[in-house]
């Protein structure tokens, strides 16, 4: 049976901003994985079809009824399709397909707002050494494949996205041993969304809107970071990404530092994206968009897929002399504040601020910070080897955005950027800056953060050596009055002025605009309307 709901505060955002030229694919969640061996194709279509049973998310699409989105939930099974693509021997149409699927936008009004494909044949490239593999223990066969899945963000996040990949391998494993999964049934967002509305109807949002009135009042309207290209009239989605990797010693030593001043490392890389976006704008009154999974209390939606997440704007104040271990405190007490009153929806936050708007930027901040850990060993499919693959997917919803993730002791992650306004050697040099910053921090903690350095000494000499060295430029005159003068020098008796069959030479002209300015001075500022100037004392318009 079809039954409708109301849309959570953040699937109407994302309603409102798909209607934006260009921000189709933008919120698209593409996860992309190497398979090798016996693979059941059947069998794996039947585990996308009860995944898409057992969730409502996966089910949904959204129509405008009396003037208003909402969401409307297909009856169960509508099914999930896998489309299965025979790519073999011909590795550009898989590059192909693979960057297809990331980038095609959905149609909100059609169900499912997913979709898998199947690529047989196709090489991902080698499996990581040591990869474990669950089953039988047996050696594989030579089947190669690429799955990938697509989901759009309106029905999921970031935790949905851990859920999906494990219930899929749960599912899957069934369907090979003819067994019931064993799952608990997963309650439906629409509830979610039902409770939330209720619940901002009510007085229970009055102590966070209070909080946010006064966190973000006088909130700057943008961050200016130097770029490449003057900003869009309208926000252009189009992005890329460049790799981060702090390395397992940089790590350590700045889990020390977070240690010793009972912080998290979350909270101390946050602080060196702070102290990065101060001195690259320089800006001291910043605000970071931080996600938040907003889950509610324990047990009670761990197991339900869909758009759950919120975003805080944490604020922090760079102005004025600040150590190091001062400003970790600051930021530390910036989060812990927002994540208190998270539970008040972004969409609401902006509402009551009110700022500027424009549809060249989003609200409230243009840069984001994010914890997202990779997807290691999430799919698992028994007999067959899964490795994650790299999506050629990074669509830019803020001007800058970092995402990272401790990986077994080492942080690794990736900053990604709008195209409109960088050029990918900027984020290069950016995301130097964020690392040698991070050094810094940990290594001098109690200094002045203005004292940290962004360039390397190999950076410094370039600027200080190299690009002051070379010919002397060849100087120009620069306003009208010093061009006219250098050519009535260089050619006094070439003609100026022509008018009516009569010539003036650049000698005539000269010694009659400057007998004009000399009248003029002698009459005063005002004679004119506007003063009058002299270069060099004897000439002057």
């Amino acid at each position: 049976m079809r039954v409708s709901a109301p849309l959570s505060s953040g699937q109407q955002r994302l309603w409102t901003v798909s209607q934006l030229d260009g921000a189709g694919p933008a919120y698209n969640e593409t996860m992309a994985f190497t398979l090798r061996g016996p693979l059941d194709r059947e069998a794996l279509q039947r585990a996308f079809d009860a995944l898409a049973d057992r969730h409502e998310a996966l089910r949904t699409r959204i129509v405008v009824e009396d003037g208003r989105p909402v969401q409307v939930v297909e009856p169960a099974g509508h099914g999930f399709p896998c489309v299965v693509t025979d790519v073999t021997g011909r590795p550009d149409e898989a590059a192909e397909l693979r960057r297809a699927e990331a980038s095609a936008a959905f149609d909100l009004t059609r169900a499912p707002l997913a979709r898998a494909r199947l690529l047989v044949g196709a090489d991902g490239g080698p499996l990581p050494p040591g990869l474990h593999v669950t089953g039988e223990d047996r050696r594989f066969s030579d089947d190669r494949y690429v799955l990938l899945i697509t989901v759009h963000h309106v029905v999921f996040d970031g935790w949905s996205r851990t859920l999906l990949l494990r219930e899929l391998g749960v599912l899957y494993a069934a369907q090979l041993a003819g067994t019931e999964p064993g799952l608990p049934p997963a309650r439906p967002y629409r509830d979610h969304a039902r409770a939330q509305q209720a619940w901002l109807a009510g007085d229970g949002p009055e102590r966070h809107e209070t909080y946010w009135r006064a966190q973000l009042d006088g909130v700057p309207p943008v961050l200016d970071i130097p770029a490449d290209r003057p900003r869009p009239a309208r926000q252009d989605f189009r992005g890329a990404r460049v790799p981060v990797a702090l390395g397992p010693e940089l790590t350590g030593r700045l889990k020390a530092v977070a240690r010793e001043h009972r912080v998290t490392l979350y909270s101390t890389i946050l602080t060196c994206w702070f102290i990065l976006l101060n001195r690259l704008s320089a800006q001291t009154d910043i605000v970071v968009g931080v996600p938040t999974a907003n889950r509610g209390a324990e047990g009670e939606h761990p197991g339900t897929l869909g758009f759950f997440v919120n975003t805080l704007a944490v604020r922090a104040d760079l102005s004025g002399a600040r150590t190091g271990n001062v400003l970790l405190t600051e930021v530390r007490a910036a989060l812990r504040g927002a994540i208190e009153h998270a539970e008040l929806p972004f969409e609401r936050v902006v509402e009551l601020v009110n700022p500027p708007r424009s549809p060249a930027h989003t609200p409230l901040f243009q840069t984001m910070f994010a914890w997202v850990p990779t997807q290691h060993d999430l799919l698992d499919l028994p007999g067959v080897a899964v490795a994650p693959l790299d999506v050629e997917h990074a669509p830019a919803k803020f001007d800058l955005a970092l995402g990272l993730a401790d990986e077994d002791g080492d942080v690794l992650g990736h900053l990604d950027y709008a195209v409109a306004l960088f050029d990918h050697a900027t984020a290069e040099r950016y995301a130097r800056y964020l690392v040698r910053l991070l050094e810094q921090l940990a290594a001098r903690p109690g200094a002045d953060v203005a004292s940290y350095e962004l360039l390397d000494d190999a950076e410094r000499r370039e600027i200080l050596s190299s690009w002051s060295t070379g010919p002397e430029p060849r100087r120009r005159p620069g306003g009208l009055v010093e061009r006219f003068t250098a050519v009535a020098d260089a050619t006094p008796d070439a003609p100026a002025l022509v008018c009516d069959g009569e010539t003036r030479s650049y000698r005539e002209l000269d010694r009659r605009s400057t007998k004009l300015a000399n009248a003029l001075r002698a009459r005063g500022p005002g004679a004119a309307g506007s003063s009058v100037s002299s270069v060099d004392g004897r000439r002057s318009w």
